[in-house]
Protein backbone atom coordinates (compact mmCIF):
# COMPACT_ATOMS: atom_id res chain seq x y z
CA UNK A 1 0.00 0.00 0.00
CA UNK A 2 1.27 3.51 -0.61
CA UNK A 3 1.40 6.66 0.74
CA UNK A 4 -1.92 8.44 -0.30
CA UNK A 5 -3.82 5.19 -0.33
CA UNK A 6 -6.73 4.24 2.42
CA UNK A 7 -5.63 1.39 4.97
CA UNK A 8 -8.84 2.47 6.59
CA UNK A 9 -11.17 1.71 3.48
CA UNK A 10 -13.82 -1.50 3.84
CA UNK A 11 -11.87 -3.37 0.59
CA UNK A 12 -8.48 -2.62 3.18
CA UNK A 13 -9.98 -3.92 6.41
CA UNK A 14 -13.00 -6.42 5.19
CA UNK A 15 -10.63 -9.56 6.84
CA UNK A 16 -7.97 -7.96 8.78
CA UNK A 17 -9.58 -8.65 11.71
CA UNK A 18 -12.07 -12.02 11.78
CA UNK A 19 -13.91 -12.52 14.75
CA UNK A 20 -16.23 -15.00 16.79
CA UNK A 21 -18.53 -14.65 19.65
CA UNK A 22 -17.70 -17.41 22.08
CA UNK A 23 -19.85 -17.19 25.12
CA UNK A 24 -20.17 -13.24 25.07
CA UNK A 25 -16.43 -12.76 24.46
CA UNK A 26 -15.66 -11.96 20.88
CA UNK A 27 -12.28 -14.05 20.31
CA UNK A 28 -10.23 -13.03 17.56
CA UNK A 29 -9.46 -15.73 14.48
CA UNK A 30 -6.39 -13.86 12.98
CA UNK A 31 -3.10 -13.88 14.74
CA UNK A 32 -0.63 -11.82 14.46
CA UNK A 33 1.52 -11.62 11.25
CA UNK A 34 3.82 -9.59 9.02
CA UNK A 35 1.76 -7.04 8.43
CA UNK A 36 -0.68 -6.85 12.24
CA UNK A 37 -0.14 -6.54 15.82
CA UNK A 38 -2.06 -6.29 18.38
CA UNK A 39 -2.02 -4.16 21.54
CA UNK A 40 -4.54 -3.40 24.78
CA UNK A 41 -4.21 -0.34 24.52
CA UNK A 42 -2.45 2.91 23.28
CA UNK A 43 0.04 4.72 26.02
CA UNK A 44 2.76 7.32 25.25
CA UNK A 45 5.18 5.35 27.79
CA UNK A 46 5.29 2.63 25.35
CA UNK A 47 6.20 4.89 22.29
CA UNK A 48 9.75 3.27 21.75
CA UNK A 49 7.82 -0.07 21.06
CA UNK A 50 5.35 1.36 18.76
CA UNK A 51 8.15 3.18 17.33
CA UNK A 52 10.55 -0.04 17.00
CA UNK A 53 7.25 -1.96 14.98
CA UNK A 54 6.50 0.64 12.56
CA UNK A 55 9.95 0.95 12.00
CA UNK A 56 9.83 -2.81 11.17
CA UNK A 57 6.61 -2.17 9.13
CA UNK A 58 8.19 0.14 6.99
CA UNK A 59 11.32 -1.79 6.37
CA UNK A 60 9.00 -4.46 4.99
CA UNK A 61 5.67 -4.63 3.27
CA UNK A 62 3.80 -2.11 6.13
CA UNK A 63 1.38 -2.68 8.82
CA UNK A 64 -1.23 -2.04 11.10
CA UNK A 65 -0.76 -2.29 15.16
CA UNK A 66 -4.57 -2.86 16.56
CA UNK A 67 -5.16 -1.13 19.85
CA UNK A 68 -8.43 -2.79 21.66
CA UNK A 69 -7.14 -6.67 21.14
CA UNK A 70 -5.53 -8.36 23.57
CA UNK A 71 -2.53 -10.95 22.38
CA UNK A 72 -3.04 -13.58 24.60
CA UNK A 73 -6.13 -15.15 24.39
CA UNK A 74 -6.70 -13.34 21.16
CA UNK A 75 -9.73 -11.38 22.42
CA UNK A 76 -11.57 -8.04 21.64
CA UNK A 77 -11.98 -5.67 24.61
CA UNK A 78 -12.35 -2.64 22.10
CA UNK A 79 -12.02 1.10 22.76
CA UNK A 80 -14.59 3.02 25.17
CA UNK A 81 -16.36 5.66 24.09
CA UNK A 82 -14.26 7.99 25.91
CA UNK A 83 -10.99 5.80 24.68
CA UNK A 84 -12.48 6.48 20.76
CA UNK A 85 -12.45 10.53 21.59
CA UNK A 86 -8.85 9.81 23.21
CA UNK A 87 -7.50 7.76 20.08
CA UNK A 88 -9.28 9.97 17.28
CA UNK A 89 -7.53 12.71 18.66
CA UNK A 90 -4.69 11.90 19.24
CA UNK A 91 -1.55 14.14 19.03
CA UNK A 92 0.12 13.09 16.09
CA UNK A 93 2.51 16.06 15.56
CA UNK A 94 3.88 14.98 18.73
CA UNK A 95 3.69 11.34 17.57
CA UNK A 96 5.48 11.58 14.66
CA UNK A 97 8.37 14.51 16.37
CA UNK A 98 8.72 11.24 18.63
CA UNK A 99 9.41 8.96 16.03
CA UNK A 100 11.53 11.07 13.64
CA UNK A 101 13.97 11.35 16.97
CA UNK A 102 14.26 8.21 17.10
CA UNK A 103 14.27 6.67 13.33
CA UNK A 104 15.34 8.23 10.02
CA UNK A 105 13.87 8.99 7.01
CA UNK A 106 10.60 9.89 8.25
CA UNK A 107 8.10 6.99 9.29
CA UNK A 108 4.82 7.64 7.16
CA UNK A 109 1.82 6.62 9.08
CA UNK A 110 -2.07 7.51 9.73
CA UNK A 111 -4.39 6.39 12.18
CA UNK A 112 -8.20 5.54 12.03
CA UNK A 113 -10.80 3.03 14.03
CA UNK A 114 -12.17 -0.21 12.68
CA UNK A 115 -15.73 -1.08 14.16
CA UNK A 116 -15.54 -4.90 14.75
CA UNK A 117 -19.28 -6.69 15.86
CA UNK A 118 -21.37 -6.13 19.19
CA UNK A 119 -20.80 -2.24 18.70
CA UNK A 120 -17.02 -2.85 19.08
CA UNK A 121 -14.31 -0.68 18.04
CA UNK A 122 -10.66 -0.96 17.77
CA UNK A 123 -8.23 1.70 17.09
CA UNK A 124 -5.29 0.99 14.41
CA UNK A 125 -1.94 2.78 13.12
CA UNK A 126 -0.77 1.93 9.83
CA UNK A 127 2.59 2.37 8.60
CA UNK A 128 3.24 2.64 5.19
CA UNK A 129 6.02 0.67 3.66
CA UNK A 130 8.82 3.42 3.08
CA UNK A 131 10.13 4.37 -0.30
CA UNK A 132 13.19 5.52 0.92
CA UNK A 133 14.60 2.20 2.87
CA UNK A 134 15.85 1.53 5.16
CA UNK A 135 14.65 2.86 8.22
CA UNK A 136 17.71 3.64 10.79
CA UNK A 137 17.83 4.10 14.60
CA UNK A 138 19.21 7.94 15.09
CA UNK A 139 20.28 7.18 18.97
CA UNK A 140 20.15 4.42 21.28
CA UNK A 141 16.85 4.18 23.63
CA UNK A 142 16.08 1.99 26.33
CA UNK A 143 12.48 1.78 27.38
CA UNK A 144 10.79 -1.16 28.75
CA UNK A 145 10.51 -3.78 26.23
CA UNK A 146 12.07 -1.91 23.38
CA UNK A 147 15.74 -1.80 23.34
CA UNK A 148 17.02 0.34 20.30
CA UNK A 149 20.81 0.76 20.10
CA UNK A 150 21.90 3.56 17.32
CA UNK A 151 22.04 2.49 14.00
CA UNK A 152 19.74 -0.42 14.71
CA UNK A 153 17.66 -1.54 11.77
CA UNK A 154 14.56 -3.29 12.17
CA UNK A 155 12.27 -5.64 10.28
CA UNK A 156 9.35 -7.28 10.35
CA UNK A 157 9.46 -11.12 10.08
CA UNK A 158 5.93 -13.28 10.20
CA UNK A 159 4.73 -11.68 14.52
CA UNK A 160 8.34 -10.23 15.50
CA UNK A 161 10.09 -7.05 14.68
CA UNK A 162 13.66 -7.94 14.96
CA UNK A 163 16.62 -6.46 14.43
CA UNK A 164 17.13 -7.40 10.28
CA UNK A 165 19.25 -10.36 9.57
CA UNK A 166 21.72 -10.17 6.12
CA UNK A 167 19.34 -11.91 3.73
CA UNK A 168 16.72 -9.22 3.66
CA UNK A 169 19.51 -6.11 4.48
CA UNK A 170 21.19 -7.09 0.90
CA UNK A 171 17.47 -7.31 -0.49
CA UNK A 172 16.48 -3.94 0.97
CA UNK A 173 20.09 -2.64 -0.04
CA UNK A 174 19.80 -3.45 -3.39
CA UNK A 175 16.39 -2.20 -4.25
CA UNK A 176 17.60 1.33 -3.36
CA UNK A 177 20.41 0.65 -5.54
CA UNK A 178 18.16 -0.32 -8.01
CA UNK A 179 15.77 2.89 -7.22
CA UNK A 180 19.02 5.28 -7.78
CA UNK A 181 19.86 3.60 -11.00
CA UNK A 182 16.82 4.50 -12.13
CA UNK A 183 16.71 8.01 -10.74
CA UNK A 184 19.62 8.83 -12.42
CA UNK A 185 18.51 6.95 -15.78
CA UNK A 186 15.75 9.03 -16.15
CA UNK A 187 17.56 12.06 -15.21
CA UNK A 188 19.75 11.34 -18.37
CA UNK A 189 17.12 10.56 -20.58
CA UNK A 190 15.84 14.23 -19.70
CA UNK A 191 18.92 15.71 -20.76
CA UNK A 192 19.40 13.71 -24.07
CA UNK A 193 15.91 14.41 -24.70
CA UNK A 194 16.54 18.18 -24.41
CA UNK A 195 19.75 17.79 -25.87
CA UNK A 196 23.42 19.34 -24.87
CA UNK A 197 22.44 22.30 -26.50
CA UNK A 198 19.69 23.25 -23.83
CA UNK A 199 21.40 22.05 -21.24
CA UNK A 200 22.99 23.67 -18.06
CA UNK A 201 25.29 23.12 -14.79
CA UNK A 202 24.43 24.24 -11.82
CA UNK A 203 27.47 25.11 -8.87
CA UNK A 204 26.43 24.65 -5.57
CA UNK A 205 29.67 26.50 -4.79
CA UNK A 206 29.05 29.45 -6.51
CA UNK A 207 24.93 29.27 -6.78
CA UNK A 208 25.75 29.98 -10.20
CA UNK A 209 24.04 27.86 -13.03
CA UNK A 210 26.08 27.95 -16.42
CA UNK A 211 24.11 27.37 -19.68
CA UNK A 212 25.96 25.58 -22.63
CA UNK A 213 27.77 28.77 -24.47
CA UNK A 214 29.25 29.83 -20.78
CA UNK A 215 26.24 32.46 -20.34
CA UNK A 216 25.85 32.53 -16.29
CA UNK A 217 22.94 33.05 -14.36
CA UNK A 218 23.12 33.70 -10.13
CA UNK A 219 20.40 31.87 -8.09
CA UNK A 220 19.00 33.38 -4.61
CA UNK A 221 19.72 31.26 -1.88
CA UNK A 222 16.15 31.22 -0.91
CA UNK A 223 14.97 30.39 -4.23
CA UNK A 224 17.81 27.25 -4.45
CA UNK A 225 16.48 25.44 -1.28
CA UNK A 226 13.19 24.97 -2.78
CA UNK A 227 14.67 22.62 -5.27
CA UNK A 228 15.12 19.40 -4.67
CA UNK A 229 17.98 17.78 -5.97
CA UNK A 230 19.41 13.89 -5.49
CA UNK A 231 22.03 14.10 -2.93
CA UNK A 232 25.52 12.39 -3.81
CA UNK A 233 26.05 9.71 -0.94
CA UNK A 234 22.87 10.69 1.17
CA UNK A 235 21.86 7.32 3.01
CA UNK A 236 21.12 6.69 6.39
CA UNK A 237 20.83 9.51 9.07
CA UNK A 238 20.47 13.18 7.84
Amino acid sequence: MRVGDSPFSDAATGNLVRTREDEGVLQVLTRESSTKEFKEDFTWGSIGLYARTMAAFANARGGYIFFGITDNPRTVIGLSDKGKESFDNLDQAKLTEDLNELFSPEIHWTLGLIDLPDGLCVGAIYTFESNDKPLVARKTYQQQNAKISEGDIFYRYNSRSQRIRFPELKRVLDDAKLREQRAMMSHIEALVRAGAANAAVLDFSENMLQGPTGQKVLIDEGLLEKIAFIKEGEFGLS
